[in-house]
């Protein structure tokens, strides 16, 4: 009987993670969709692969903690980022209507010169408490780069971004 109790207690358990992980999943993607399609350039294709999101520089840090109210444990993590946050091969089929970069095709110099603009994204940090996501976006140009930091809130079901904060 115990071993019947401890095997169920276990399943139940790991349903709820494995629920938790598909929201976040969920989450992701949509996030992703969002920042994306927010951009001006129609054309623009993401590298398949997200890297993973802190912000050591204190002047965006301090910027970011002005436009949302997080606690102190959530401005640790901002700063050094989420120790269960890993970059992520990006699931295209869940994106199925972007052009997509291959990660190791990136760092040839000449071919990156040879490509269209495409941005880099950072896997989201998410603070399910506050409905908030933080994603790190920059996007590789011919002759240089930009980036921003974007907030985003969870409005019912939608992500919503609420600022953009541009980075030189």
């Amino acid at each position: 009987m115990k071993i019947k109790i401890f095997i169920l207690i276990t399943l139940i358990t790991f349903s709820f993670s494995a629920f938790g992980q598909e929201n976040k999943e969920q989450d992701i993607y949509a996030i992703i969709r969002v920042v994306v399609l927010n951009n001006k350039n129609s054309d623009l294709a993401i590298v398949d692969t997200l890297s993973t999101t802190y912000l050591k520089n204190k002047v965006y840090r301090k910027e970011i903690e002005s436009k949302i109210n997080l606690n102190r444990k959530q401005k640790r993590i901002l700063k050094n980022g989420d120790k269960n946050d890993v970059g992520i091969l990006l699931n295209r089929q869940y994106l199925n209507d972007f052009k997509f970069y291959d990660y190791q095709t990136i760092f040839d110099v000449e071919a990156v010169q040879e490509k269209k603009p495409f941005c880099f994204l950072s896997n989201p940090l998410i603070f399910p408490e506050l409905n908030i996501a933080i994603v790190n976006v920059d996007i590789v140009y011919k002759r240089g780069i930009g980036g921003s930091t974007v907030i985003l809130k969870k409005i019912g079901e939608k992500w919503t971004i609420i600022e953009d904060i541009w980075r030189y």
